[in-house]
């Protein structure tokens, strides 16, 4: 939900405020925010994974979010001020998701001891059929709803350093699947522009309206995202995760395809792309979160 809201109404609504001269370039600047502090993930999920307390390893990293300097700074009409409480609140929401995204390693239960061939077989595919079922009900957090930066005394510079890099050659699979990831937020990331796109192509001058239509777009697109993540997860047990990867990113082309023919066809055409875009991107991401696992 806050990631939605952010990329989709609030910067793109926070940009002509504070910007209205060259809204479209600041907006693309808060966007690059968004994308940099990301960095902050891999030293947070280092540090979730060596965090030892009672209310458990990923908990204590997941509480908080900061929102009110955001608010402040918005009410005042502080661009400075908004623009840092931007990077804060984006890195401390990334730190939260770094944590989030650990927990399918944790819930899955793995046998003690050695067991006889049949029964550990057995064991395994309910083992695979359970890293399926968590991956779906991840890629649910995601469309359904994602703290701040910690210290990390505890660790050398080379530990931070090691978190940051990987061995192409071992993990050949990882790297490809950071890489595909990377081309994915890529492309998605001239979502945000979408407030602009429905107000200049379709003529739409009234804000309320276009917020309206906007909303009506996020929830078919993330409403179909919910409901085929977990169904996803299951199918992609019996064909493979690579082969959904595909379709879904074939599917999610084909929804920008049916967005750019809209303006000239009319405004269902958005709305079956809305559609088309919820079963992509819920495929892909139940998919990918499953191959992670």
């Amino acid at each position: 939900m806050i990631t939605t809201g952010f990329a989709l109404t609030i910067l793109p609504q926070e940009a002509e405020r504070l910007h209205s001269a060259d809204s479209s370039l600041w907006l693309a600047t808060y966007v690059m925010i968004c994308g940099v502090t990301q960095l902050i993930c891999p030293m947070a999920g280092l540090f979730s994974d060596r965090l030892n307390c009672s209310f458990g390893r990923r908990r204590p990293v997941m509480l908080t979010a900061r929102f009110l300097c955001l608010y402040f700074c918005s009410r005042y009409l502080c661009p400075e001020g908004f623009l840092c409480a931007l990077a804060f609140t984006e890195t401390s929401l990334n730190v939260a998701f770094a944590a989030h995204a650990a927990l399918p390693a944790d819930l899955r239960v793995q046998p003690q001891f050695e067991e006889p061939s049949a029964h550990r077989m057995r064991c395994t595919r309910g083992a695979e059929s359970e890293a399926g079922l968590i991956s779906g009900i991840m890629a649910l957090h995601s469309f359904l709803g994602a703290v701040c930066a910690v210290g990390f005394l505890d660790f050398t510079s080379g530990e931070i350093l090691a978190a940051y890099s990987m061995d192409t050659e071992r993990d050949a699979d990882f790297f490809w699947v950071c890489y595909g990831r990377l081309l994915f937020y890529t492309s998605q990331s001239v979502i945000v522009f979408m407030a602009y796109f429905i107000r200049d192509m379709f003529q739409v001058r009234s804000e309320p309206e276009v917020i309206s239509k906007l909303s009506l777009l996020v929830f078919i697109g993330q409403g179909v995202g919910a409901v085929v993540a977990v169904p996803s997860s299951r199918i992609s047990d019996l064909v493979g995760c690579k082969p959904m990867v595909y379709v879904s990113c074939l599917v999610q082309c084909a929804s920008f395809l049916a967005f750019i023919v809209a303006a000239r066809v009319g405004w269902s055409v958005m709305l079956v792309g809305a559609v088309i875009y919820g079963l992509g991107a819920g495929s892909y991401m139940s998919s990918l979160a499953m191959k992670i696992v």
